[in-house]
């Protein structure tokens, strides 16, 4: 019998909205900042809140289980959803595309 991944948390699809919430408003921020001052936010010495974040996505993979690192994929390569790339286990690639999408992955 297959046991059941064990997470920390009841509801892993709420702690990924969360992060997806979160990386918008850092987006918005980093944004806002290349606005204002021109150039790369990194060049600027503003990596730190982007090391936090990072440091954020590996602490979320432990609550909700997510032992193959597809948050930090989900966030990074596949822009939350919006690029609609493919993932699975064993061959079976589905379309992530929402945080739905994800759980579900993880879940595999």
């Amino acid at each position: 019998m297959k046991r059941p991944k064990e997470t920390i948390c009841k509801k892993p699809k709420a702690v990924l909205c969360e992060v997806v919430r979160l990386k918008s408003e850092m987006d918005m921020w980093s944004d806002s900042i290349t606005g204002l001052f021109g150039g790369d936010t990194e060049s600027m010495g503003l990596r730190p809140p982007w090391r936090l974040f990072d440091a954020y996505l590996k602490q979320v993979e432990k609550v909700v289980g997510d032992d193959a690192g597809w948050v930090e994929w989900f966030v990074w390569e596949n822009g939350c959803g919006a690029k609609a790339l493919e993932a699975g286990r064993h061959g079976r690639m589905k379309p992530v595309r929402t945080v739905d999408d994800l759980v579900k992955l993880i879940k595999k």
